[in-house]
């Protein structure tokens, strides 16, 4: 009998589920079970079920909050491969290669190689058939504005290769940026900033040289103040 209750206290401890994260500044990459790879930028979390093969009949799904790469392997029973994001926006592929953003209420998804649907929870919006080099973006305070379009590999996927890419960026969306990957708050203190368009790639890890090159490009001021960087004019 006490053989018996230690068992079912171990069935009680099995996990649910497995979970991987990522702190500020990390990326991270996952070997699913089926072989398929996903790599997480900073600040990120996956999902997915301990028990993942419930056979050719179920989906191999994961759940996604922050951003992931993802390259998926094909199954020969052309078992689906889902991606779940808290935005109601599902991805489902057979193989292919993609990644998947969802943070600070927007979602995005972009395609760098085969075939995905986008799916939307909400059934209010039609499905979308993607081709590589297009990307899929959402807001959550708009979403009926769904944007479908062309789009440089390099503005969304880059991090993988541990750098930071910058194509024409509006210096707010830098700013989210550079919050996403460091964990820093960021101040842009004059409004007309914003809209600045900042062209660069930078090593992820090189926070100092990434704040000079804004400062000598743009010609700012970038202020690095504990866990803060204050960017205001000369």
């Amino acid at each position: 009998l006490a053989g018996a209750g230690w068992w079912a206290q171990q069935r009680q401890v099995a996990p649910a589920e497995v979970s991987y994260t990522t702190t500020y500044g990390q990326t991270r990459t996952v070997q699913l079970p089926d072989g398929s790879q996903v790599t997480l930028n900073a600040q990120s979390t996956l999902r997915y079920p301990a028990a993942w093969d419930r056979g050719a009949s179920a989906p191999r799904e994961v759940w996604l909050d922050g951003e992931g790469y993802f390259s998926v392997q094909h199954q020969p029973d052309n078992q689906r491969f889902v991606v779940h994001t808290t935005a109601g926006l599902n991805v489902e592929v057979l193989g292919t290669q993609f990644t998947v953003y969802r943070r600070h209420a927007q979602a995005r998804v972009q395609l760098l190689k085969g075939k995905v649907l986008v799916d939307f929870a909400d059934q209010a919006r039609a499905d979308i058939t993607m081709r590589p080099g297009e990307v899929v973006e959402t807001a959550d305070d708009r979403p009926a504005n769904v944007v479908h379009e062309a789009a440089a590999t390099s503005r969304h996927a880059v991090w993988t290769g541990r750098e930071l890419v910058f194509d024409s960026t509006p210096l707010a969306e830098v700013a989210i940026r550079l919050q996403d990957t460091y964990g820093l708050s960021v101040i842009i203190e004059n409004a007309a900033l914003n809209t600045r368009k900042f062209t660069g790639a930078i090593p992820a890890g090189d926070l100092p040289l990434l704040c000079q090159t804004l400062e000598k490009t743009l010609q700012l001021k970038v202020q690095r103040q504990a866990r803060k960087i204050v960017i205001s004019t000369r």
